[in-house]
């Protein structure tokens, strides 16, 4: 983690996912990234999860705004974006974001290969409506 990230919440996400992480998978499929800047509403923390056929990234910015993404490795430096939830509000406690990640890479290892029968569009739509359902207090 990045000394000079300012949010709260983005060290608690790290805190939690770093030690939970390593409980829940094999820890060298995960990578973290944090890039710190003057204001929080410009700090990022990133959280990447492999398997052999996709991967997911959940990137959050200090304001608790989100991006979470699911993509195919095709081949080397090469991948297909099979979903994308763009700037979502994180509205959450650290404890569900993780759980949600969780449940997510335990959906996302049931994607067929290459993902596209309408059971893997199933599963995609599945974790669109997860983190999305996260911010609809702050919508509604």
């Amino acid at each position: 983690m990045d000394p000079m990230i300012h949010s709260s919440f983005l060290r608690d996400l790290d805190t939690l996912f770093r030690s939970e992480l390593r409980k829940h998978t094999r820890f060298d499929v995960v990578e973290f990234e944090t890039e710190s800047a003057d204001s929080i509403m410009d700090e990022r923390w990133d959280v990447f999860f492999y398997t052999n056929r996709v991967y997911l990234t959940l990137a959050v910015w200090g304001d608790q705004v989100a991006i979470f993404s699911v993509r195919e490795n095709c081949k080397k430096r090469l991948d297909k974006r099979l979903l994308f939830v763009e700037e979502f509000p994180l509205i959450v406690e650290p404890r569900l974001a993780l759980r949600l990640f969780l449940e997510s890479t335990d959906q996302a290892q049931h994607l067929g290969y290459p993902p596209g029968t309408p059971a893997d569009q199933g599963i995609l739509d599945h974790l669109e409506e997860l983190w999305l359902d996260c911010s609809l207090p702050f919508l509604n």
